[in-house]
């Protein structure tokens, strides 16, 4: 029997010129003990593979009729080895320290099911956006998709819980990602090794494979409706016990609940302002600066977010970054009671020599 890989890459493909590419891209890893497990979604048409990449054995699932994505990945799953698993399709690639990068990762945290990364995000027109943040949940994975399958690595064992939806067309992955949310904590790693090449093949999301993907997320979003209302009544607890304490000038047992809620949901506007509000009323700006600024991000036409924003920027020493918020502020609302005081304020001045 062959001992069990280190890590196993799960590549779904259909023979594209691109196969290539992310072949070479899983041979660079510097993973000892990586195996590149190779997925025939071709129906028996797939090119020859090499049996090896670089110092990494190839495994190759053979098979006789076309695979859908789904299937693709179920089967891929099946016959990975490896402590941990990954995905790379055929038209995206991998940086050099990808797979070691994140597998450190699930190394140091026993707890952690899933280890992700900042993915480059290739789109029509050359268009490149970063994706891949540290803040989630598994609300805010049910929410949407925060990154692409080949940014991802987790354990083994996920597979015995969680399985690729054979009954989706598209946003498998996204499924698949939600699943694994619920059932085991994620680790953030910042590192930018992933390419998600969304302009080719399938990925192309235009016209009416725009409108087809869509459906398919429709599909998902009501097959976790349930889930994720549980979850936000949850977090809405949460945040009411929270205010309730600091009604009651409990202000550790109000940090204390509103760190319990963001850990929900990272992305709550009124829990991002109330620990904003406790971190300025501490002298920590920077801190209340960093709360209302995903605040005012999360809710761009809220205006206490933003004006929590703008004086969190005065306070900071940055006159000029805090008289756009408040403008900002006055746009969204007019009428708002401090906003028009402090710009003027600001304004009439003099700058700093």
């Amino acid at each position: 029997m062959m001992p069990r890989a280190r890590a196993s890459l799960i590549v779904r493909s259909i023979g594209r010129p691109e196969l290539t590419e992310a072949l070479a891209a899983a041979g660079a890893q510097t993973c000892p003990g990586l195996e590149v497990v190779v997925v025939d979604a071709t129906g028996g048409h797939h090119p020859p593979v090499p049996d090896r990449v670089g110092p990494h054995d190839v495994v190759f699932v053979a098979g006789s009729l076309p695979r859908t994505r789904p299937v693709a990945a179920n089967a891929g799953l099946d016959a990975a080895s490896g402590d941990y698993l990954g995905f790379l399709d055929d038209d995206d690639t991998l940086l050099p320290g990808h797979v070691e990068g994140l597998a450190a990762a699930l190394d140091a945290d026993p707890r952690c099911g899933l280890a992700y990364c900042v993915a480059r995000e290739i789109r029509q027109g050359g268009v490149v956006l970063r994706v891949g943040h540290a803040r989630l949940s598994p609300l805010t994975m049910i929410e949407s998709c925060h990154f692409p399958p080949c940014a991802a690595l987790f354990r083994r064992s996920i597979r015995e819980r969680c399985r690729f939806d054979e009954s989706l067309e598209a946003a498998e992955d996204w499924d698949f990602w939600i699943q694994v949310a619920l059932a085991a904590p994620f680790r953030f790693v910042p590192q930018e090794t992933a390419v998600y090449r969304a302009d080719r093949g399938r990925s192309v999301m235009t016209g009416g494979a725009a409108a087809a993907s869509e459906r398919w997320r429709d599909v998902v979003r009501a097959k976790w409706s349930g889930e994720r209302d549980a979850l936000l009544h949850r977090v809405e607890r949460k945040f009411d016990a929270a205010l309730d304490r600091w009604a009651r000038g409990d202000r550790a047992g109000t940090l204390q609940a509103v760190e319990s809620t963001l850990a929900d949901y990272p992305f709550h506007v009124g829990a991002l302002n109330l620990r904003g509000s406790l971190r300025a009323e501490a002298g920590d700006f920077r801190g209340a600066w960093d709360d209302f600024d995903v605040a005012a991000e999360a809710a761009p036409e809220d205006s206490a977010s933003v004006f929590n924003l703008a004086q969190a920027t005065e306070r900071l020493g940055r006159p000029a970054d805090a008289a756009l918020l408040y403008r900002r502020v006055l746009a969204i609302d007019a009428l708002h009671p401090h906003a028009g005081a402090r710009l003027a304020a600001l304004l009439s001045t003099p700058p700093s020599p």
